[in-house]
């Protein structure tokens, strides 16, 4: 078993409290165990973060609310049994299988790197 971070920068553009940006991992393979959102010191706190699995499934990651606060979220898919009910209390990390995941950021100023995104895949 290996860890390994996956740093995904994007920069924003457009005007103050409504730049956009988005950017991609490579395919990854593995289980996403932790995602680290690092904010540039000057983005706004109406800044809003979302990765998002691209094609396959297209599965959401995260859906970070406005917020300007550099903190680390350790995002959990349901657990299901084998009728596709949810089961209650169970949570279990996100796999991925070759695909991609694409960081969407919002509401925030033109930056460079308005956000860096680290997800950590155990592989």
């Amino acid at each position: 078993m290996t860890y390994e971070p996956i740093v995904i920068p994007v920069a924003t553009t457009g005007s103050a409290g409504a730049a956009v940006g988005s950017a991609e991992s490579p395919p990854l393979t593995g289980e996403v165990l932790a995602v680290h959102v690092h904010y540039h010191p000057t983005a706004p706190a109406t800044t809003t973060v979302d990765v998002d699995e691209v094609d396959g499934p297209a599965r959401k990651v995260l859906d970070k609310a406005a917020s300007n606060t550099t903190v680390t979220h350790y995002p959990r898919a349901q657990m299901q049994d084998i009728t596709g009910t949810p089961v209650a209390g169970i949570y279990e990390p996100i796999p991925l299988a070759g695909r991609k995941l694409r960081v969407s950021v919002a509401n925030s100023n033109p930056l460079p790197e308005a956000v860096v995104v680290t997800i950590i895949i155990q592989r």
